[in-house]
């Protein structure tokens, strides 16, 4: 069977199947971004900020808003976790008002900080005069679009939020202050070199932390094996030291050994010292130039 391909074989697919074809790469390239789009890691909601401005705010700076949130980030105004800035505009769309299209921006919590006119009007009687309260004063209220805002729970008292914040901050502190309790337990044993002791550090907010690069980790049966060995030779040699120490051998063998520690300390100290010499960062009184007293002498007027 001939498969070979050929300039004309080739020609003749084109020829024939070139739509084919396009359809095939467009369809390839339309579900590789599908599965991109759906499977690519996106911030979640909290780190997400968004700044809304609402209805008919605008400001001549058409990039106030997105100044606004640079700013913000590079004075480190916000939280650490916070990866995505946005700033909308939510106005009508259509047969849609900016309040239905608020809610939408709500539902999928899109919206942190929002600016809106707030501007009260005055209430007027229904036949269009002005209402006043009993001292004659011409009563107050706010729009109706941001009467809405705030029936609907869009926003919510900066006073009460700022309270809300405290009394979850109060959780992980006590006195102002975040309680820890560290214990430090004795060495696994006394005496020895080569050993371990515990340290357990406690939050109030968290319990006992455990630092990552301490945490347990799963060995094999010939990891556990080895590990085993390993401090069942500890205890052998801890108990042969106790045993020297509880009958005096290993004062006599430290006495013994003693001075010829010291020789050799002092030996590297000597060596340290005559580097550092030779280096011009250390010298002795004894090696500073000699010096003879000079007598000073000050001005008559200056001795007045």
């Amino acid at each position: 069977m001939d498969i070979k391909i050929t300039k004309g074989r080739f020609s003749n697919l084109l020829s024939y199947d070139f739509i084919k074809i396009i359809l095939a790469i467009v369809a390839a390239v339309m579900v590789w971004v599908l599965l991109f789009t759906t499977c690519a890691t996106r911030a979640t909601v909290g780190e997400q900020f968004y700044f809304v401005t609402f209805g008919e705010i605008y400001s001549k700076d058409s990039d106030f808003a997105g100044r606004m949130l640079s700013d913000l980030k590079e004075k480190n105004k916000l939280s650490y976790d916070v990866l995505d800035l946005n700033a909308i505009n939510v106005t009508a769309a259509g047969n849609y008002s900016a309040l239905y299209m608020l809610s939408l921006k709500a539902a999928t919590k899109e919206g942190d900080v929002m600016l809106f006119n707030g501007k009260k009007t005055t209430v007027l009687t229904s036949d269009g005069k002005p209402e006043t309260d009993g001292d004659g004063n011409e009563k107050k209220k706010i729009n109706d679009e941001a009467q809405a805002i705030v029936n609907n729970g869009y926003i919510v008292n900066f006073s009460e939020y700022l309270d809300s914040a405290g009394a979850y901050l109060d959780k992980f502190t006590v006195n102002g202050k975040i309680d820890e309790k560290i214990l430090v337990h004795e060495r696994a044993r006394k005496g020895s070199q080569d050993t371990t002791q515990e340290i357990e550090i406690y939050f109030n907010f968290l319990g006992r932390y455990i630092p990552p690069s301490l945490q347990p980790v799963p060995l094999t049966p010939e990891e556990q094996e080895e590990l085993r060995k390993k401090e069942e030779r500890k205890d052998r040699l801890h108990q042969n030291y106790l045993k020297r120490k509880a009958s005096g051998a290993q004062k006599q063998y430290e006495d013994k050994i003693k001075a010829k520690k010291k020789a050799e300390m002092d030996a590297k100290k000597a060596l340290i010292r005559a580097e550092d010499m030779k280096k011009g960062v250390f010298s002795t009184v004894g090696q500073l130039p000699k010096e003879e007293p000079h007598k000073g002498s000050i001005a008559a007027s200056a001795a007045v």
